[in-house]
């Protein structure tokens, strides 16, 4: 039997799933919940439209928002690199499912570190999105 080397864990919540999917897309808010991603993130100039930093090291992140599949990829720098992928699906009575999925490290410590990592974030997500207010309306 071969090492894991993806990680997909799931959160429940009570927001609307445009208003979970609008939280996962607006990049300058990763920080309050993906706290192993980004300590800042700004908007700038160049392909990726952000600047990020990560313990001192700046890179350009890529956020890629896919609306009518209610999938967000975050992307670690401008080409090639491995992030992370969610994806938001409504829930039969209400609220949203919100699916996360990251490469794994191949060593068994750094896979458990990171499936622990996205836990917590997961966590400090479900809480934001517990308190956030509803989406606006689109005209």
């Amino acid at each position: 039997m071969s090492a894991a080397r993806t990680d997909t864990q799931t959160i429940e919540v009570d927001a609307d799933p445009a208003n979970a999917l609008a939280l996962l897309a607006a990049a300058h808010r990763l920080p309050e919940w993906a706290h192993a991603f980004a300590d800042t993130v700004e908007p700038a100039e160049g392909v990726s439209r952000w600047a990020a930093r990560k313990d001192g090291h700046a890179f350009p992140p890529r956020v890629l928002v896919h609306e009518s599949s209610r999938t967000v990829d975050y992307l670690p720098g401008e080409v090639g690199e491995i992030g992370g992928h969610t994806r938001v699906l409504p829930r039969p009575d209400g609220g949203a499912v919100v699916l996360f999925t990251q490469p794994l490290p191949s060593d068994a410590d750094g896979a458990d570190a990171a499936r622990a990592t996205v836990t917590t974030e997961l966590r400090a997500l479900r809480a934001l999105l517990d308190h956030q207010p509803p989406e606006p309306a689109r005209p």
